[in-house]
């Protein structure tokens, strides 16, 4: 009792005073203090392909390749990619399947700006590069760096292929480096 007697005495006198009375083991405080936090974040590589188109080769006229090639759209976070293109009908070679289960082969090439390079079939390539600055390659400055897809069926094995339609599902993995 005799504490709290003296406890509220000093308060109500260092209330008269203007002095602020601090119980034993209170600290005052500074008008302001800071902390440092810290904070991070984590951003996975991610890829993206867009503006793929299906390949329609058209009819062949008797006479040289049918071929068609489209741009399309690869972004990658890091800017690295590689790319594994495998056939379903055609095993360890691109080919599309037609009459009787007969094969008809087709090449598949590929430029990211450097020149046309003929893929092999379940081939890893690794150390390609893009420059497309927005997810969906919509800059004006994209259009420039996005890469070409070829898919070229021979002359010689276009003669050689009986009549009918032909056809492959041709499966492009692009993989973020």
């Amino acid at each position: 009792m005799r504490f709290l007697e003296r406890t509220l005495f000093l308060a109500v006198f260092g209330l008269v005073l203007g002095v602020s009375v601090l119980p034993l083991g209170a600290h005052a405080q500074d008008s302001s203090d800071s902390v440092k936090v810290p904070v991070s974040a984590s951003v996975p590589a991610k890829v993206s392909v867009t503006q793929v188109q299906p390949f329609a080769l058209g009819n062949w006229a008797g006479a040289g390749d049918l071929e068609a090639e489209q741009q399309l759209c690869v972004w990658s976070s890091t800017g690295g990619y590689s790319l594994t293109a495998t056939t379903t009908e055609g095993g360890n070679r691109f080919g599309m399947l037609g009459p009787k289960s007969r094969l008809l082969d087709y090449d598949v090439l590929w430029n990211d700006g450097s020149g046309y390079q003929t893929l092999s079939s379940g081939q890893t390539y690794a150390g390609l590069s893009t420059s497309a600055s927005s997810i969906d390659c919509s800059s004006t400055a994209d259009a420039s760096s996005r890469p070409f897809i070829k898919v070229s069926v021979a002359e010689a094995d276009l003669s050689k292929a009986k009549a009918g339609s032909y056809s492959d599902v041709l499966e492009v993995l692009i993989a973020v480096e």
